[in-house]
């Protein structure tokens, strides 16, 4: 599956609104969840995260054998997801909605602070990158793991810890660097004629097809 069109319209709505944040308008919201909705929310919001992952991992090891193949590149793509959003953290230095400062770009700061840290949504960029690959392992799973995407980059926008240009940005970056890591992917097993032989659509779907018995 191809992400790039999808993360182009992400870019720039993402644009748009921060171009319209910077000049005064208010997208963070201030609202206060609590007991077992607070709770749940905050689990939902870790989809895409070290647990999370782990989970997955674990299931398509116990449950899929024929895609285990895959589980090495999931992980690459979440991790240099989670990579890039850092990088671009620490380059932009955005500050959250209601600290001091909100909202503006404080410019490139080695030692990050929590509060300097809202563009893109980290969250939201795993959570996309995660759901990408496994829409490739599980095409069948594709409104799952969309709406629990989905559901990740609006809890960290409800909990108040980004702006919304925020979690549009994280989600164009985490289809961006599937779509990098598949087409890395491609070009690699077109040179071992893979893709000729198999007829695989994208990375993950290769990896789990080149790992069946022969």
């Amino acid at each position: 599956m191809r992400y790039r069109r999808v993360a182009g319209y992400l870019s720039i709505a993402a644009l748009c609104l921060l171009c319209l944040e910077l000049a005064g308008l208010q997208t963070g919201l201030s609202t206060t969840m609590r007991g077992d909705i607070e709770r749940e929310t905050r689990f939902l919001a870790q989809y895409g995260q070290f647990s999370c992952v782990a989970m997955i991992v674990t299931a398509i090891w116990l449950l899929d054998p024929i895609k285990r193949r895959a589980i090495p590149f999931l992980i690459a793509v979440v991790l240099l997801a989670t990579g890039a959003a850092t990088m671009v953290k620490h380059l932009s230095g955005r500050v959250r909605p209601h600290h001091e400062h909100a909202g503006m770009f404080l410019g490139p700061n080695a030692s990050l602070r929590s509060s300097q840290a809202s563009f893109p949504s980290g969250h939201t960029t795993s959570a996309f990158a995660l759901s990408g690959v496994l829409v490739g392992l599980y095409p069948r799973g594709r409104s799952l793991f969309w709406t629990l995407a989905g559901l990740c980059g609006a809890l960290r926008w409800i909990a108040d810890a980004h702006w919304i240009s925020d979690v549009l940005a994280g989600a164009a970056l985490g289809l961006i660097t599937v779509e990098l890591c598949n087409a890395l992917i491609r070009w690699w097993t077109s040179r071992h004629s893979l893709a000729a032989s198999s007829g695989w659509t994208d990375a993950s779907s290769a990896l789990s097809i080149e790992s069946q018995p022969r």
